[in-house]
């Protein structure tokens, strides 16, 4: 399907419209722009263009926001090798599904705390290729996941930088490491399965987690309170470092009213 673009500007005036052949990425420049970018019913797929060829596909100008939506039945974000970045908050409602490494920057421009970054639907990688690795970046804002990580293709990992609080409202399987750096509360709703790779969450005040596997790797947990309402398992080699993020003396452990514990081996 064929898209053409009629460029407006802040004061409401059209330019000329530019057709499929000649676009490239999807920019806002000067006057904070934002960006909304929605489907009825289908997928939207992004690359980085060759205007300039520079890693962007997609970068929303001063304190501008991002909003992308893929609408209908099995419609998702398909995201090749590349970043999203922008001043603002990032807001992805619809399925996610990459096919090499992805970075997504909020925050970057304005006050601190303005680039929360929520992700609604399903995130999946693609079989084959390069690792499909998903990076993002806060700038002490809170970070949202509202679907599940990798239950169709497992991610190679996944890392969240300079936020306050990270929520995963389903479960999150990985072929790869979990890192997690975050100033505030961390809460996964659902299970946490890494089937290679380790578990890094540093700086949190506070750690709500269920049921955690990880298969060959390590886990370090650096938080002020743990909520544990589940079992972290892991190898008989694996190695478990459990300290304060830094503003209390030690670690609060408390377990919920179901199963609690720590297995390793």
């Amino acid at each position: 399907m064929a898209v053409s673009v009629r460029r407006v500007s802040v004061q409401g005036t059209t330019g000329t419209v530019i057709d499929d052949a000649t676009q490239s990425d999807l920019i806002t420049t000067g006057g904070n722009g934002s960006i909304a970018l929605a489907t009825l019913n289908g997928s939207i797929t992004f690359d980085d263009g060759s205007a300039p060829q520079d890693g962007r596909s997609i970068t929303a100008d001063g304190t501008g926001s991002v909003s992308l939506k893929a609408g209908g039945a099995g419609a998702v974000l398909n995201a090749p090798a590349g970043s999203i970045v922008q001043q603002g908050a990032v807001s992805i409602d619809s399925g996610l599904r990459l096919d090499g490494a992805l970075a997504i920057t909020g925050g970057q421009g304005g006050a601190r705390g303005d680039g929360p970054i929520t992700i609604g639907g399903a995130i999946d990688g693609t079989a084959g290729g390069a690792a499909d690795r998903l990076v993002l970046t806060s700038d002490g804002a809170d970070v949202v996941f509202g679907g599940s990580i990798g239950a169709t293709e497992r991610l190679g990992g996944l890392t969240v930088n300079d936020a306050r609080d990270v929520r995963f409202e389903q479960d999150v399987k990985l072929a790869g490491d979990l890192m997690l750096q975050a100033a505030g509360r961390v809460e996964f709703k659902g299970l946490l399965d890494l089937s290679s790779g380790s578990l890094s969450i540093v700086g949190a005040t506070e750690l709500v987690i269920g049921n955690v596997v990880i298969a060959s790797g390590n886990a370090v947990l650096r938080v002020d309170a743990l909520t544990l309402g589940g079992l972290i398992s892991g190898s008989a080699a694996a190695r478990l470092e459990l300290a304060g993020a830094g503003t209390a003396s030690g670690v609060t452990v408390g377990g919920s009213a179901g199963a609690a514990g720590l297995t390793l081996g």
